[in-house]
């Protein structure tokens, strides 16, 4: 969309190409066309806003401030942790709103099959499936610590929540089900309780939180990868590093500097 000096410059040739004789639209229509384009090159030329990363501690924060014993802050946090430890995109976990709920894109209740230490996650629909060729699966084991055991309240959510099997995930209710617009009033809440930015923090930031928690542990690139069901090694581009883990590459690369150099 032309900026406003376009616009000024549109409406001047314009008034030129009408005193023409005879008047030239042409010449005015191949001027909009240019200066449209040059408009919206810029603005795709912007880089997008990356959204940052949720760490333990914010999920710590989050855990205290949500009541559990409420049917939609429990599904809510079940979301959160499914989002952080599945690496999952919002996409998969709610619809846009109840209506637009499909079962071969949205995950049901009958897509969770509880192990005795994990939980097993079935989804048929992804950014990079969106064909539903593949029934893919992910694995979401058992943390010692029950505050952050999905399966724990996953169980919780199924018992106080009396829905259909083939109901979606994140029921509230027996009709009721979570949307991207009430999850992220859920998670907006958090977010702004803590004291964090709205602008700087959004559902993608479990995703990009839990990649960045992975690498920090020291998995391989293609571990990563993996877990998070991204097409290509893309991923990388937002990957945050611990100030210690920075640390330790430099202290690495001056330490085998010197030892180089001191054999040469």
């Amino acid at each position: 969309m032309p900026t406003s000096p376009q616009v000024n410059m549109i409406g001047s040739i314009k008034w030129f190409a009408a005193l023409l004789d005879p008047p030239s639209e042409k010449i005015f229509e191949a001027v909009l066309v240019s200066v449209s384009l040059k408009g919206l090159k810029a603005q795709l030329s912007r880089p997008l806003r990356q959204m940052l990363p949720f760490s333990v501690e914010h999920l710590l924060k989050f855990y205290y401030m949500l009541n559990l014993e409420d049917p939609r802050q429990l599904a809510g946090w079940c979301a959160m942790l499914l989002a952080f430890f599945g690496c999952f995109r919002l996409s998969n976990l709610v619809p846009l709103s109840q209506s637009k709920f499909d079962p071969l894109k949205h995950l049901r209740r009958n897509d969770i099959k509880f192990e005795e230490n994990l939980v097993l996650v079935f989804y048929k629909w992804s950014k990079t499936n969106q064909n539903s060729d593949k029934v893919a699966w992910v694995p979401i084991c058992s943390v010692t610590d029950d505050r952050f055991n999905y399966k724990k309240f996953c169980v919780k959510l199924f018992s106080v929540v009396k829905a259909r099997n083939d109901a979606p995930l994140f029921s509230f209710s027996r009709k009721e089900c979570h949307s991207r617009y009430t999850l992220t009033k859920v998670l907006d809440n958090c977010v702004y309780e803590a004291g964090l930015s709205l602008s700087d923090y959004s559902w993608h930031s479990f995703r990009r939180g839990a990649a960045v928690f992975a690498f920090e542990l020291g998995l391989a690139d293609s571990a990563v990868q993996v877990l998070g069901d991204w097409a290509s090694p893309a991923f990388k581009n937002y990957l945050e590093f611990s100030f210690l883990r920075k640390v330790s590459v430099a202290e690495k690369i001056a330490h085998s500097f010197s030892y180089h150099v001191k054999h040469l």
